[in-house]
């Protein structure tokens, strides 16, 4: 019975990750570079995902050799998830020469595998034996476990020019919500779940007993399931709202010293700007609208920010927002706490609640109930 769900749910996960390569591959939507990347890496997953469904429909005998060739792809996975990352977070990235190197892993064992495939006598069939029955030679279990390493150094990379692009982002805009790429956070964190049930379903199953290899099997493949699903629909809903950092970045003000006169004129007009015509009110403000108010470049204004009042762009806007709003709280009981959040520049309630309890310590109701005359 186990097995049976586990064909039937193998099988439904290689089709639809066929149907989402085929539509990235070919969409003349949106940027095409990051569709085919991550259509190539989602046609893949479903090539080695096939494994699954042959050997489960007892078809593992008749493509033996090409099974135990295309075993090398998995070393694709880790490159194309960092590449489609640099893809979305960098608005300039290009594909060149230079990131062949990536794929040099690959390239290796594909011949490698190739090679013992040609020298082997029974055309690999006592290899997919050996491997579906968790019995491998010692230089295999070192390449799988290569592997985990490998793709783990890839997601972290990508993790990690996420973060960066979040920290450009809070330089940049009051309001992130929209554009934080929350559903390449999403997608990174699953792929990452189904490289570790991955491991796990190797490791208990080599270890431990075989007896376990339909439950853990089943597992991967219902994470498989629902990352074809719930995070890929994600990706392809997103709004492109935001063009992405430059691989080459502006360096013009970037270790250039302001002046202490200089910068208290710049604070006093960014002062006045704040206090008097209270420009934070403007739900679409950013650093490039501030500054062209001020006669400074972005990176300048930034600068005068993070030096003068010890914040990014995003707190310095949201700080003024917050005080705005907790005085309305108070001196207009009358407005519901919604119509507080937008008056006050904000246009998410999550965003709002999140930015007051940073700043005041609870939400906007409890600071209400507080504050209110008896």
């Amino acid at each position: 019975m186990q097995s049976s769900l586990n064909a039937i749910l193998s099988s439904a996960v290689v089709f639809q990750l066929l149907f989402a390569a085929a539509f990235l591959l070919f969409s003349a939507r949106g940027n095409k570079l990051s569709n085919r990347l991550l259509g190539s890496f989602l046609l893949i997953l479903s090539i080695n995902t096939m494994d699954i469904v042959l050997r489960l429909f007892g078809l593992d005998s008749a493509m033996a050799g090409v099974m135990f060739v295309t075993d090398a792809n998995v070393y694709t996975f880790g490159p194309l998830i960092f590449l489609y990352t640099q893809s979305v977070v960098y608005h300039d990235f290009r594909l060149n020469r230079k990131l062949l190197w990536h794929f040099v892993p690959w390239m290796v064992l594909f011949l490698l595998f190739t090679l013992a495939l040609v020298f082997s006598e029974d055309k690999g069939i006592g290899i997919q034996e050996d491997i579906q029955n968790y019995e491998l030679p010692t230089l295999v279990t070192v390449i799988a476990l290569l592997f985990y390493l490998h793709t783990g150094a890839y997601v972290t990379a990508s993790f990690k020019l996420l973060r960066k692009y979040r920290r450009a982002l809070k330089q940049r805009f009051a309001a992130v919500q929209r554009i934080n790429l929350n559903w390449l956070d999403f997608m990174l964190k699953a792929f990452a779940a189904i490289g570790l049930i991955g491991f796990l379903h190797a490791v208990i199953n080599s270890a431990v007993s075989t007896r376990y290899m339909e439950v853990t099997l089943a597992a991967l493949v219902i994470i498989e399931f629902y990352f074809i699903n719930a995070v890929l629909f994600r990706a392809l809903r997103q709004p492109q709202l935001f063009s992405g950092l430059s691989q080459v970045p502006d360096t013009r003000y970037a270790d250039a010293a302001i002046p202490e006169t200089e910068l208290t004129a710049y604070v006093k007009a960014l002062n006045l700007l704040m206090t008097e015509k209270q420009v934070f009110l403007n739900a679409d403000i950013n650093v490039d609208v501030l500054a062209q108010q001020l006669e400074l470049h972005p990176k300048k204004l930034s600068q005068v920010i993070n030096r003068s009042f010890k914040k990014n762009f995003f707190d310095f806007i949201n700080d003024h927002r917050i005080d705005f709003a907790s005085k309305r709280l108070v001196e207009q009981p009358d407005k519901t706490v919604l119509e507080i959040l937008y008056e006050s520049g904000f246009n998410s309630k999550s965003s709002f609640n999140t930015a007051f309890r940073k700043q005041t310590g609870m939400t906007p109701s409890a600071y209400r109930k507080k504050n209110l005359p008896k």
